[in-house]
């Protein structure tokens, strides 16, 4: 090793250490823009709790930036991350997608933890993810980090698959204000502004946007699953995010959001929704003198409105409590170290037949060792236990296999990370990953209650019963994941690549399934229920590029391959070794001239095949050809706080439902 690579990575460990006190004197909050200048690379504190650079993070993960957003021209958040190796997204419709991290993305993705500033939007009564109700403006956004693979035992709850953090910028750091208008040439237009204000020890930000969509290319295959085919998607949002220093030890940051409108999506067969969102989160953190101490108190409510498919229509609610305590702290110069607890409560009235209540609870203790072997080699370690437990009270419906009794049951179940990082040289990173990540059933998949009556063969016998029931007995679903990874950079090319390549063991899958006839003639009573289906193994390869050219010119690249194998037969929604998309790629280019930039990216998306349902309750495979997505992006600078921006997009890459739909879009953007 040369003697400038000693003292680079020495004056790095020095740095890391005074931005690692910082952190904990004002309640791990740091002014990310001074550690990215500093590094020359993204920083993150989410993985430990303590300032990491991006190649040093025991995870793989990847930073988009903020300048990665603006020269996307993307309009959401999936579009966004459709860019990055290794991330499906199925487009539903203009504003609705689900997305998965490395493969076994479905209707109702249920495996991936989407964060803002730490706080969930997970939406538990359903057990998904809704992308366009995300109360965040694309402007306020420092950074999105997608940590891929299992990380349960680092972030906990329903972190199976991946994870996504959103980081806004912190207000009492960052003083950002911004407005954004947009048109769309098929009629879609969106509107958002941030606001920020600050003090001497602190700062709040007010943002909000509206957005309609005419979403008219919205058409399944089945006509029962075409409801309110001609009304918009609405989305309105408004979020207020304050943070300040109460001492030179402690730091209080209250986080509040609200959302409501009407949208699209897809679980099991589309759905037409109106949901409003209120959000709450308060977070306290001191320097006790031996590292810190962290609490933190979320509150989510959930109103379904409407709730409309072919299966089932109605109104829910839903409340989430979610309390977090952690002690994080340095036992010595090469050892950081946290313990916390965390409890969860996640109650709804039964749905869609009411006079039921389920409830939910979730206990979970949790450990993290970071241990510094030398400048150039690291390992950690976490651990995670939960015990989880249910019940339900209220009637039941006639002829359900099930009674409150079969609910008051409990779950234990345990998860690991463990990553060792070795940086040969202060260009090279290489990872060696282990993890072990759960995903627990949501209310939904334990407890929707749902009589039909439904037409039913031979036409002698007009009507049948249909039961669509939660199951009580589901199982978690548990994810185990081996992986290498190696990083470089290339300074006098200006250029630096990733390659990493996975093992994933997939088991306790949950699906619906098939309708099994349960009470003979005269009156055909038939059972739909949630279950454990099996399981898949899965093989993967991802390759990174990036760089620049010159002052002006930037370029990236990425190709990802994933095969998957079905362990057990697979069920009549999801067949995942033929839904699963083996070779994706995204190539973009990008350069400034005077007043001018310019941006060109593309996708490809092999060939593949995705369950719709045909008629009710008929699902097939539908094969879906390769798919290429080129959009580009436009831009004059009027002078550094306003430019004026066009955008392209010529189709969803992903998109297994909607027809291909090009568009354009306009937008006047002041940042300043």
């Amino acid at each position: 090793m040369t003697g400038l690579n000693m003292i680079s990575k020495a004056a790095c460990a020095t740095t890391v250490g005074l931005l690692a006190t910082m952190s904990a004197a004002f309640g791990q909050t740091m002014d990310y823009s001074a550690a990215q200048d500093l590094f020359g690379e993204p920083v993150t504190t989410s993985v430990t709790g303590t300032p990491q650079r991006l190649s040093s993070a025991p995870v793989n993960m990847d930073v988009i930036t903020a300048d990665d957003i603006r020269r996307s021209g993307a309009a959401t958040l999936p579009a966004i991350l459709s860019r990055l190796s290794g991330i499906d997204v199925y487009s539903w419709s203009n504003n609705s997608a689900d997305v998965a991290i490395r493969g076994l993305n479905q209707g109702g993705s249920n495996r991936l933890l989407v964060m803002v500033n730490g706080r969930e939007t997970y939406t538990d009564a359903l057990g998904v993810v809704l992308w366009e109700n995300i109360p965040v403006r694309l402007d306020e956004i420092r950074q999105i980090e997608v940590i891929k693979g299992p990380n349960s035992a680092l972030y906990g709850f329903n972190a199976a698959s991946g994870v996504i953090n959103i980081v806004t910028y912190n207000p009492q750091f960052d003083e950002i204000n911004a407005e954004r208008l947009t048109i769309g040439s098929d009629g879609s237009q969106a509107a958002s502004a941030v606001r920020t204000a600050q003090w001497r020890a602190g700062g709040i930000r007010l943002s909000g946007g509206w957005n309609k969509d005419p979403e008219s290319e919205f058409h399944p295959r089945y006509a029962g699953d075409r409801l309110a085919g001609s009304d918009p998607s609405i989305n309105r949002t408004v979020n207020l995010d304050g943070q300040t220093a109460l001492d030179d030890r402690s730091t209080l940051r209250i986080q509040t959001s609200a959302t409501d409108g009407s949208m699209r999506a897809n679980y099991l067969m589309p759905f037409y929704i109106d949901l409003s969102l209120a959000a709450g989160k308060i977070e306290y953190s001191r320097d006790i003198g031996f590292g810190q101490i962290e609490a933190s108190l979320m509150h989510n409510h959930f109103d379904v409105g409407q709730y409309r498919n072919s299966l089932a229509t109605g109104s829910l609610s839903n409340d989430v409590t979610i309390a977090k305590l952690q002690h994080l702290f340095k036992s010595s110069a090469d050892d950081t170290l946290r313990f916390g607890t965390e409890y969860r409560r996640d109650e709804m009235p039964s749905f869609p037949a009411k006079g039921g209540h389920l409830l939910s609870q979730d206990a979970a203790l949790s450990g993290m060792w970071n241990h510094d072997f030398s400048n150039d080699v690291s390992l950690l370690t976490a651990l995670r236990g939960d015990r989880y437990w249910l019940q339900r009270d209220g009637p039941v419906i006639d002829g359900s296999p099930w009674t409150n009794e079969d609910y008051n049951r409990s779950i234990y179940a345990w998860s690991y990370n463990s990553a060792l990082v070795w940086r040969p040289t202060a260009l090279d990173s290489v990872k060696i990953s282990a993890a072990r990540g759960l995903t627990l059933p949501s209310l939904l998949e334990l407890g929707v209650a749902n009589p039909m009556t439904v037409p039913f063969a031979p036409p002698s016998v007009p009507t049948a019963k249909l039961l669509s029931l939660g199951n009580p007995q589901l199982q978690p679903t548990k994810i185990t994941h081996y992986e290498l990874s190696y990083e470089r950079s290339v300074p006098q090319w200006n250029t630096s690549g990733k390659i990493a390549a996975y093992h994933q063991l997939v088991s306790g899958l949950r699906d619906i399934s098939a309708t099994q006839l349960i009470e003979p003639l005269p009156t055909p009573t038939l059972l739909s229920t949630y279950v454990n289906t099996g399981g898949a193994h899965l093989n993967g390869v991802e390759i990174d590029l990036k760089g620049r050219l010159g002052e002006g010119w930037r370029w990236n690249a990425n190709y990802s391959f994933e095969a998957v194998a079905d362990q057990g037969t697979p069920d009549q929604y999801h067949d995942f070794s033929r839904s699963t998309p083996r070779h994706k790629a995204n190539a973009g280019i990008g350069w400034d001239i005077g007043s001018w930039e310019s941006d060109l990216s593309l996708r490809i998306v092999s060939a593949t095949e995705m369950a719709q349902q045909i008629a009710f309750g008929v699902y097939e495979l539908v094969p879906i050809k390769t798919t290429v997505s080129l959009n580009p992006r436009l831009a004059y600078v009027i002078n550094p706080a306003l430019r004026l921006e066009a955008t392209g997009h010529s189709a969803f890459a992903d998109n297994p439902v909607s027809s291909e739909k090009r568009r354009i879009l306009f937008s006047v953007i002041a940042n300043y």
